[in-house]
């Protein structure tokens, strides 16, 4: 049973799903706000996505990876060239189109980019009132790696995971795609 009162604002009463804060605190890392869905409250307002829903007449969804600031992203099976790939759907306006553009200029730029994950497509999915979500299509590389997932690792697994973050950040740098300043 939702009572109004729990829902102060942007906060989130999990209720009977958790058992004391800690366990509150991790599922506020895993689920996103509903209010992130309505265009009324959200300039960058989320696309809603359905376990089983074909995009693009195409890609059918299986299971939801994450989300961020500007998009959320999912596992999905590519139903004409038969593998998993990950769909990250941009939230509304000029998020998504910012992303293709990095993507291209990336694409253009950096001479080795066997340590980047690249789009190999990208596509819109339509909302009711005449604006658009960009999509872009990689190639499923693995599990995400977030806090959750991170607890309990060995610190040489960080630490490799660290060189590899900064050796790719170079790679970028040296391209002109990242710049101090």
């Amino acid at each position: 049973m939702v009572n109004n009162e729990t829902f102060p604002g942007n906060a989130m009463d999990f209720g009977d799903f958790v058992k004391d804060e800690e366990k509150e605190l991790d599922l506020e890392e895993l689920v996103e706000s509903w209010h992130r869905y309505d265009a009324e409250d959200n300039q960058n307002v989320l696309y809603p996505i359905f376990l089983g829903e074909v995009l693009n007449e195409r890609y059918l969804i299986e299971h939801k990876l994450g989300f961020g600031g500007g998009s959320t992203v999912w596992m999905a099976f590519d139903l004409q060239d038969k593998r998993v790939v990950a769909l990250k759907v941009m939230t509304l306006g000029k998020w998504g189109d910012n992303e293709t553009r990095i993507q291209d200029e990336i694409m253009k730029t950096v001479q080795d980019t066997s340590r980047l994950v690249l789009c190999s497509a990208t596509f819109l999915l339509p909302r009711d009132d005449e604006k658009y979500h960009r999509v872009l299509v990689f190639p499923m590389k693995g599990p995400s790696i977030s806090t959750l997932t991170l607890k309990g690792t060995p610190m040489a697994s960080h630490m490799s995971a660290a060189r590899q973050l900064l050796e790719t950040v170079a790679t970028l740098h040296q391209a002109g795609i990242i710049h101090r300043g």
